[in-house]
């Protein structure tokens, strides 16, 4: 892209030293310094404007600048050797061809329709293979006595060049009423984003048409107002290319809406909300945000959507359906797409924080279902009970307030433990075996352990912990048990959790709701829970969880 830019300016500029030299050396114009001047002037217009173009839209960009070029081609006809003068004189009018191919190729620089094609061919016709029709037959040194020779003169006859003249002039009023026509409906059937964007060039342009229609038809019907008119034309020439750049400069000024673009989208907006700021800000009622599912897309509503040629992708998996217009301004798009995918993140970012609160207020309220609340539980049956018996059995008495005390200090820790982080501290700082012999020691009779395991993934981890602790505070409290057993290894593709205890036995998992309340925690990881209490037996609970670390080789199962 920068040769060519540095290609176009060279020969820009090799164009425009050949024009002056050209006008100012000439010994038949009458208006050198005119000539070049406003030669430099509707070249450069177009140079600037195309060299401008060429970022964004380089097709039409290169039409552009093929206009100015040509422009500069005109003043060969100043020349007063035969053979620049004769070339001069069939590529003078090349450059309106050009002109009216960029504007029936408006804004991508592609022909959109077969009538275009056909207006744009029959402009290029009209302006080489027209012109050269006339001067076969005209001589041109009657009004122009210091003019060269004609190298293309077959017959000097002026009646037959005059009737070619006349033949061609309503051909080049023909083209420029096709054009303005093709402008029109263009601007009729266009989107409001695409009607601003056409604005500007679409009416200066088929203005500067009709201008040069005019002028051309005006050698012929009226002659007297043909300087008129050539000024006329000069004007609408020159304020095409500003009229481009004007229409680029409020692409550009559109680009202020990223700011309260942005502000919005800081504020967390919901679907909807979103795609209304995307609206706002680009000004495109119709855009639409679509959402990929397998190997298409869908809308809000799960609908299937076709994804058209020139949508704008946010991230993987959303895109923006907008103006075919918008792709002009490839930079805004890509701006609005990149705030759009941060909203979009940020919206599944606060999703699944607000799953992860939910699923963590829930092992929550499990936790504290299994651990304090049984506890507290316990200790109110121990209360109510040494209330009882206060009067007849104070020594009774004394020992249930002993086991009531104990049993609140375990739910005051349980408490603090969940405090600083749902489960205790212990464990997740040195594992399961360090956070089970604290366990152990707080409780009122000998507990053995027997740990084989290393680390497990933190929720197995838990559920181990609180299955232990459920399970022994079961044992305290209703087993009469004189010792406890605690037992963790992995067998196979499961770490295995044994709490048993020699007391009376005759436990139910269907009648109480603290061993419910395991059965779940267990279940809802994959694992089950098996409670074998034979009355006078004991009870041994048994608990199976799949876990993906397996057995080390160092630490056997305990068979």
């Amino acid at each position: 892209m920068i040769r060519s830019r540095f290609a176009i300016i060279a020969a820009g500029l090799a164009g425009s030293s050949l024009a002056v030299w050209l006008s100012l050396g000439s010994a038949h114009e009458d208006n050198a310094v005119r000539t070049f001047v406003l030669t430099l002037v509707v070249s450069w217009s177009f140079l600037g404007a195309g060299l401008i173009a060429l970022a964004r839209q380089p097709r039409f960009g290169a039409l552009m600048c093929a206009v100015g070029l040509a422009v500069d081609l005109a003043p060969l006809g100043d020349a007063d050797a035969a053979l620049p003068y004769t070339l001069g004189l069939v590529v003078a009018s090349l450059w309106i061809g050009i002109l009216v191919h960029a504007l029936a190729a408006y804004p991508t620089g592609r022909l959109p329709s077969r009538t275009a094609v056909a207006t744009v061919v029959a402009a290029y016709a009209s302006v080489t293979l027209g012109q050269v029709a006339v001067i076969l037959f005209d001589d041109l040194r009657e009004g122009c006595p210091g003019c060269p020779r004609n190298l293309l003169l077959i017959a000097d006859n002026p009646r037959v060049a005059q009737i070619l003249l006349v033949a061609v002039s309503p051909l080049g009023t023909l083209i420029a009423v096709a054009v303005v026509i093709e402008l029109a409906r263009r601007w009729r059937n266009a989107s409001p984003p695409l009607r601003r964007v056409l604005q500007p060039v679409l009416w200066t342009g088929a203005a500067a048409v009709t201008a040069v229609a005019l002028l051309y038809a005006s050698y012929v019907v009226a002659p007297g107002l043909s300087e008129a008119a050539s000024w006329l034309t000069l004007a609408l020439l020159v304020a095409f290319p500003f009229a481009f750049l004007a229409g680029l400069l409020r692409m550009r000024l559109a680009r202020t809406a990223m700011g309260p673009l942005l502000v919005e989208l800081g504020e967390a907006p919901s679907e909807l909300e979103l795609r209304d700021a995307l609206r706002r800000a680009l000004r495109d009622p119709g855009l639409k945000i679509v959402y990929r599912r397998g190997h298409g897309f869908v809308d809000g509503a799960g609908q299937p959507v076709a994804l058209p040629e020139g949508s704008s992708m946010i991230g993987p998996a959303a895109a923006l359906i907008h103006d075919p217009s918008l792709s002009l301004d490839p930079a805004l798009l890509r701006s609005v797409a990149a705030a759009a995918g941060l909203a979009l993140d940020n919206a599944r970012l606060q999703a699944a924080l607000r799953a992860a609160q939910t699923k963590e207020r829930r092992r929550l309220e499990r936790d504290l279902h299994d651990g304090a609340q049984q506890r507290l539980v316990g200790l109110g049956l121990e209360l109510a009970l040494a209330e009882a018996r206060a009067e007849r059995d104070p020594p009774g008495t004394r020992e249930l307030l002993t086991r009531a005390r104990g049993e609140l200090m375990l739910a005051l820790n349980e408490l603090r433990e969940l405090a600083r982080g749902i489960h205790p501290a212990v464990l997740t700082a040195r594992g399961l075996g360090a956070a089970l012999e604290g366990l152990a020691a707080r409780l009122p009779l000998p507990v053995a352990l027997d740990v084989r395991v290393v680390r497990l993934p933190e929720p197995i981890e838990i559920a181990v912990y609180y299955v232990a602790a459920e399970a022994l505070t079961n044992v305290v409290k209703h087993a009469r048990a004189a010792s406890a057993l605690v037992r963790v290894w992995y067998e196979a593709d499961v770490v295995v959790v044994e709490v048993a205890d020699d007391g009376v036995g005759g436990a139910d998992a269907a009648a109480g709701s603290g061993l419910r309340g395991l059965q779940d925690r267990v279940e809802a990881l994959g694992g089950g829970l098996d409670v074998c209490s034979a009355p006078g037996a004991g009870t041994r609970i048994l608990a199976t969880l799949p876990v993906a670390v397996r057995r080390d080789a160092n630490t056997p199962a305990p068979w």
